[in-house]
């Protein structure tokens, strides 16, 4: 016959069982490792985007940069070329007599 189940009884499970409670311990595990993936992907992106800005900003202040030493050189040739012109109206102003009659 039969015998009454008692806490020391133990009673023989399914392989479905045993999977079922494998999956159920293991699956903080994998939440956990899922969400740390996660986690390391967004950290990742956020490097990416930290970099790319940093490049964009040195790029912009290299490219002020280049503007400023532009204008400095259009403002000494500008400067130079009427100090040219000046040099060369006073040459001429001496150069030739103009006489009216």
């Amino acid at each position: 016959m039969t015998e009454p189940i008692t806490p020391k009884t133990t009673l023989p499970r399914s392989l479905k069982i045993n999977q079922l409670e494998q999956e159920r311990q293991n699956k903080p595990e994998l939440d956990y490792n899922q969400v740390a993936q996660e986690l390391n992907k967004k950290n990742i992106k956020k490097e990416n985007r930290v970099n790319k800005s940093e490049e964009t900003e040195h790029k912009q202040v290299e490219e002020e940069e280049e503007k400023a030493k532009q204008q400095n050189q259009e403002q000494e040739s500008k400067e130079g070329a009427q100090e040219d012109d000046e040099q060369l109206f006073t040459k001429k102003r001496g150069s030739y007599i103009d006489i009216k009659i």
